[in-house]
Order: C-alpha cells, then sequence, then structure tokens
C-alpha cells in the first residue's frame, strides 16, 4: 500500500474489503492510501503524487511582541456591559451586544426602557422580553405586570 496525494479533482476508485470496488469523488491535496499497482498509475498519470514519509514537524517560529503595538479602536459601547445582561435566561453574548449597542448599559436601562423600544433591539422577540421582564421582576427592578 501507498499513500498518494490527488492532484486532480475528479472520480477516483476505492477498494473495499471483499475485492469490492467502488468510485468516489476526490478533491485536489486528498491523502489516500492505495494498492500499489494502483498509486503507481496514478503518479504515472500525472493525477497524484507519491507521499513519502512524513517529515519531522517544524519548530514554531518565537513570535517577539511588536515593541510598538497599534491600539484597538474603542467601540462606542463599552464591551463589559454584557456581563449583568448575561446572567437573563437566553441571553448571549450577542443579544447583550446589541442591547449595549442600543444604549442600554444597566439592569436600571432595561427596567426603564418601554417594551416596543426593547423589541425593537436586535435579537429580542416575545419571548426574550419576558425572559428580561422576569428576571427584572425577581431582581426588584420592575412591578410584576400581574
Amino acid at each position: 500500500m501507498k499513500q498518494v496525494e490527488i492532484l486532480q479533482i475528479g472520480r477516483y476508485s476505492v477498494f473495499t474489503p471483499g475485492d469490492r470496488v467502488r468510485a468516489a469523488l476526490r478533491q485536489a491535496g486528498d491523502v489516500i492510501e492505495y494498492p500499489d499497482w494502483y498509486a503507481d498509475d496514478l503518479v504515472a498519470s500525472g493525477m497524484a503524487r507519491e507521499v513519502m514519509a512524513e517529515p519531522a514537524p517544524e519548530p514554531e517560529p518565537v513570535h517577539e511582541p511588536d515593541p510598538d503595538p497599534v491600539p484597538e479602536p474603542e467601540p462606542d459601547f463599552k464591551l463589559s456591559v454584557d456581563l449583568p445582561f448575561l446572567f437573563i435566561d437566553g441571553v448571549n453574548h450577542r443579544v447583550a451586544y446589541a442591547l449595549a449597542a442600543a444604549g442600554y448599559n444597566t439592569l436600571e436601562d432595561l427596567a426603564a426602557a418601554d417594551k416596543t423600544a426593547l423589541l425593537a433591539v436586535r435579537g429580542i422577540g416575545p419571548a426574550m422580553l419576558g425572559c428580561i421582564r422576569d428576571y427584572l421582576v425577581r431582581a426588584h427592578l420592575l412591578e410584576s405586570d400581574a
């Protein structure tokens, strides 16, 4: 058995136990193990190249820190504001950032917000709004609707 790297996309034989042969689509760069006679034919036709034993891995280059790093631009909103929102069931980072981008930075901001305004925030639908309002009621930041 020899390993070859496929050079051209196309249908190639697949050999299975019991001398069964079927075709499979192979992509350029695929490394496949074939019987010697088939691997030799593929190499001779230019459709594959023989893969030799793997060389020892190259050592990873040492990266020295940049002496004068370029500072990252400040976002329009504070990235740490998502932490109180993540305690609300169903709120993930994406929704927390959307809330922050919409100007809601604290749980008190959420409690003071109008339902319609919160529904306009990307990622917040009626179910999510219900989860947020339930959390705010349990946190004694909002009166119960009941």
